[in-house]
């Protein structure tokens, strides 16, 4: 079987057969070192040299020095065969395997390689093993060849053996079994220790000196002795399917109870240095080897940081009975995050409670890192005790260097000074903790990151654009699977909360599909989704959309109990719920906010916007009597909260607007700083319902542009004033279309509209959608309003 390396061989020393040269052959065993020599014999002595095969011939009685198993010789053989070499006498040809740690070999070796790089024997190809079977057996299949090739990985004398049993009459379905057995005689050859070394190099795990020297107890020198004799076995490595059997080989070879032992070993040992993989962990079961608590704890850990939050609470759930107390607060810490990452704040505080009740003297709180990420759990559950209770242990001084401990310390401190303080001083340490933590983002195992937790705050105080900053300075790809989807979602939050509620119904579908996805998408997540399609839709006043996304969000809203960060999420729900009567539904969770509210002592950078969305579900379900606690809490807060003292006189500007008392200047102040604390949609829609109310169509016009302006701002009108303005907007209108206007203003019906420009009601509904459309108006309301604003009757009768 001459491959392409042996021909190149045969073909340097055919040019001139006679003239001195010296050249290696290198190759792992089986490759086929011995059967090119033969051939290179036989050439040599047709070509009428004299061939020796061994040191013992006198160099005076050949012309030709052909040695297999170089390595194999002694010292004072390879000093021979250097010699001869060095004479410059003779064609010597040695082939040997390729060991790295023969130090008798090294000089001949260099010998031979003075004048020619060394032949280096690869693994036959697929296409040199399809032509070897149609020569020998005339089998043309390449799938034949394709599957001889992955389960010999293209070693020469599997090949062969293969090739010998189909000449013989062994079907091609028996070929497995026959390299098998070919491997596991080979693997009798060989030192023990040897193939104690391959159990572990046929494992999905590198293997080096350090592991060797632990597994089989032998010192540095031998481990890479043995781990060079394996390499050259021809058996360390290869395509999937031949590894694995010579695995199943080498437990045939060893028995099973010493290959369990070593990899028990193993296990042990990459316990102890970071962990046992997955695919690792596989391997070792179905050879009876079960992975350590430390193992499998550490496999859960990163099963949480890629998402797979099923597998990891399940494996959890099969542990409790086996670990010990700090293996119970590792795993209390997993499965705290897996449970706010499902939407249950409060049985991740309740594994917290139960570990303090199970430690030694039923101590209340676990000491040192543990202590504040429980006290980070409690908080996200509503209760602010033990964040405050941490005192001079929240300031961010910790005695670990390590980032994740520092990350954790800060947020708590920063957690604490939310609850206490209601200047910028939580958000500031929030940004720096989630700063600190770009740099372990992709290990730290939490439920939320530090920038979302900043983030979250950002947009409680009405600072959208502190909270885009926060999240976008870490990369999506930097954060783990766990954390990348809540990222997005959190981003069209902010989207929506700039006022652009088109970029952010754009952006919700595209987070729906990916969440969607995602086989491992928590509750928390998907119920974040579900309230954002809510706001959105109740932002651009369908009733038809609001609804559905109502129905949609049911669900999720079920499988959750609200927490201090998804009280944003469930307050847009709340409003939603009270303006589709639907407010019994939410019943729960309105009392779980509430009940969260007081947990945290009604702080109010928290609970400053969920007051604001009780006025507003209060207002939308025309219960007076219900807004009047959150509009007494934001008097209440506002005495030393200047967002909450704005809200809350917003709130009496609303409720007098509803009541018809408008008074232009409270309302556009009011509006304008709703929108300068990030509350811009609300304050235009004040600012619109003035419009709406208002008897006075002067008034009325001035609210309306108060309206306008914020809603377009960003992209402000080219008009210069108002007048242009209302001008431009009149003429984007067609005649028909202003016609159909002015009509509608009179309060005639779509059929007697059509009776007088005598066309059908279908096309006045359509005449009316076309004049929406152009004006940009969101509602029908809205629509009547900015007509009647834009003094139609006067343009046309002008």
């Amino acid at each position: 079987m001459l491959t392409e390396q042996g021909a190149e061989l045969l073909s340097v020393l055919s040019e001139d057969p006679g003239r001195p040269r010296a050249l290696a052959v290198l190759g792992v065993a089986g490759s086929g070192k011995s059967s090119l020599l033969s051939q290179v014999r036989k050439a040599l002595r047709e070509a009428g040299l004299r061939v020796a095969t061994h040191t013992r011939v006198p160099v005076g009685d050949c012309d030709a020095l052909v040695v297999d198993d170089l390595d194999l010789l002694t010292e004072p053989e390879l000093r021979t065969v250097a010699g001869i070499v060095d004479r410059g006498a003779h064609v010597v040809v040695a082939a040997t395997r390729p060991t790295r740690h023969s130090a008798a070999l090294r000089p001949v070796l260099a010998a031979l390689t003075r004048e020619y790089p060394p032949i280096r024997l690869a693994p036959l190809t697929s296409a040199e093993i399809e032509a070897e079977l149609s020569a020998e057996v005339g089998i043309t299949d390449r799938r034949v060849a394709a599957t001889l090739h992955t389960r010999t990985a293209g070693r020469q004398c599997l090949v062969a053996a293969a090739v010998a049993a189909l000449r013989a009459g062994i079907d091609v379905q028996g070929l497995e079994a026959v390299t098998g057995n070919e491997i596991r005689e080979r693997l009798y050859e060989m030192d023990p220790a040897e193939v104690a070394v391959l159990a572990l190099a046929t494992l999905d795990v590198p293997i080096g000196a350090t592991e060797v020297c632990a597994t089989l107890g032998v010192d540095a020198g031998r481990a890479a002795e043995l781990l060079d004799a394996a390499r050259c076995s021809g058996f360390a490595g290869g395509p999937e399917a031949f590894v694995a059997d010579v695995h199943r080989q080498v437990i045939a070879v060893l028995g099973r109870t010493r290959v369990r032992d070593i990899e028990v070993a193993l296990r042990d040992l990459l316990a102890g240095a970071g962990g046992v993989s997955d695919r690792l962990a596989v391997q070792l079961s179905s050879d009876g080897v079960d992975r350590s608590v430390d193992s499998r704890l550490e496999g859960v850990r990163l099963q949480v940081l890629a998402g797979d939050l099923r597998s990891a609470a399940e494996t959890i759930d099969a542990l409790w009975g086996r670990m010990d107390r700090a293996q119970s607060a590792r795993s209390v810490e997993v499965a705290s995050v897996i449970a706010i990452v499902r939407g249950d704040a409060p049985r991740a505080a309740r594994l917290y409670a139960w570990l303090a009740d199970a430690a030694d003297g039923g101590s209340p709180m676990p000491a040192g890192g543990c202590s504040r990420i429980w006290a980070i759990v409690d908080a996200t559950a509503g209760d602010a005790r033990p964040i405050r209770g941490l005192g001079d242990g929240a300031d961010g001084q910790v005695v670990t260097p390590r980032l994740a401990a520092q990350v954790e310390a800060m947020t708590a401190r920063g957690l604490a000074e939310s609850f206490a303080r209601t200047d910028a001083a939580a958000l500031h340490t929030l940004i720096c903790a989630a700063a600190l933590e770009r740099d372990c983002s992709a290990t730290r195992l939490c439920a939320d990151t530090a920038a979302a937790t900043a983030a979250l705050l950002a947009l409680h105080r009405g600072q959208a654009s502190r909270a885009r900053t926060v999240l976008t300075r870490t990369p999506a790809d930097a954060l783990p699977p766990i954390h990348r989807l809540r990222r997005r979602i959190l981003l069209a939050w902010v989207t929506l909360f700039e006022g652009d509620v088109a970029a952010a119904a754009r952006e919700v579908e595209a987070v729906a599909r990916e969440a969607t996805g995602q086989a491992h998408t928590g509750q928390r997540d998907i119920l974040t989704v579900a309230a954002l399609r809510v706001a959105v839709a109740r932002r651009n006043g369908d009733a038809g959309t609001l609804r559905a996304a109502w129905d949609a969000a049911i669900d999720p809203l079920g499988e959750y109990t609200a927490d201090l960060f998804g009280l944003l999420f469930v307050g847009e729900l709340w409003v939603a719920a009270a303006q589709l009567g639907k407010l019994d539904e939410m019943t729960p969770t309105v009392e779980r906010i509430t009940a969260v509210l007081t947990g945290i002592g009604d702080a109010p950078q928290w609970s400053a916007a969920v007051h604001w969305y009780g006025v507003h579900a209060a207002i939308a379900g025309r219960a007076p009597t219900d807004l009047v606690p959150h509009a007494r809490a934001l008097a209440e807060a506002g005495r030393a909260d200047p967002q909450a003292a704005v809200l809350a006189r917003a709130g009496r500007v609303w409720v007098n607007v509803l009541g018809g008392e408008i008074d232009p200047d409270q309302v556009e102040e009011a509006a304008r700083t709703l929108d300068e604390f990030g509350y811009t949609w609300d304050g235009a829609r004040l600012a619109g319902q003035a419009a709406l109310i208002a008897d006075d169509p002067r008034v009325g016009a001035a609210m309306l542009q108060v309206a306008r302006s914020l809603r377009t701002y960003r992209q402000p009108v080219a008009a210069d004033d108002a007048e242009a303005e209302r001008k431009s907007s009149v003429a984007v209108l067609s005649e028909r279309e202003r016609e159909v206007a002015t009509l509608l203003l009179s309060g005639i019906t779509y059929k007697g509209i059509g009776e007088r420009l005598f066309i059908s009601a279908k096309t006045v509904e359509h005449h009316v959608a076309r004049i929406r459309q152009r004006i940009g108006a969101q509602s029908r309301a809205e629509m009547l309003a900015m007509l009647r604003a834009m003094k139609l009757g006067d343009e046309l009768s002008a």
